[in-house]
């Protein structure tokens, strides 16, 4: 149930395949990594959930953008402060635009650790949109007591809104605005989502 309830763990309802194929585990090397002894559990999550490095960028490198800054950094602080739910911020302009390096920037001002929720597997391989989104929702359980944010980057290909429904998880389909408005709604843990444009939302 533990498993299960954290998201490590889904049972497909659709599979004629046998037993094995109804348990989905994160990834394949999942339940090997499972069974070596760990001091910290958020160890098993490293291959998809991954800290991001230092910005040697300060808030002078956006002084253009001032009030803009202020306002995210007021905003995040307070919902570290009061481990707030629901906080999000939404960062988005062309590629090269520093977008990630300001949520580096941003993060180093409020001595929260930035963690991202990668695009790739550890083979560096793409993710599927359905996959971040279960990485996403596995953090949440997992460094909701930590005080961190988290960059969920090109988060278009999840948000964008070309069919109003989108395939989620393997046997499950919902609608995907109504997975968007609860989690933004609902996530323990601040995020800043990024995206080279807002077009198709």
């Amino acid at each position: 149930a533990a498993l299960y309830t954290t998201g490590l763990l889904q049972v497909r309802s659709h599979n004629e395949r046998g037993l094995r194929w109804l348990i989905d585990l994160l990834t394949k090397n999942f339940p090997y990594e499972m069974m070596k002894p760990q001091q910290d559990l958020r160890v098993l999550l490293q291959d998809f959930i991954q800290p991001m490095a230092q910005t040697s960028l300060s808030v002078k490198d956006y002084a253009h953008a001032f009030e803009d800054v202020r306002l995210c950094t007021s905003l995040l602080l307070g919902a570290l402060e009061r481990q707030s739910s629901g906080v999000n911020i939404l960062v988005w302009g062309i590629p090269g635009a520093g977008k990630t390096e300001l949520a580096k920037m941003i993060a180093a001002q409020l001595h929260a650790q930035l963690l991202e929720v990668c695009p790739q597997d550890a083979e560096g391989a793409p993710i599927s949109a359905s996959q971040r989104i279960r990485n996403f929702s596995v953090a949440q359980k997992f460094y909701a007591d930590k005080p961190c944010l988290l960059l969920f980057d090109e988060c278009e290909e999840v948000m964008a809104s070309r069919n109003e429904f989108s395939h989620v998880a393997e046997g499950e389909t919902v609608p995907r605005k109504s997975w968007i408005n609860k989690t933004l709604e609902t996530n323990a843990i601040p995020t800043i989502w990024i995206s080279n444009s807002v077009d198709a939302f």
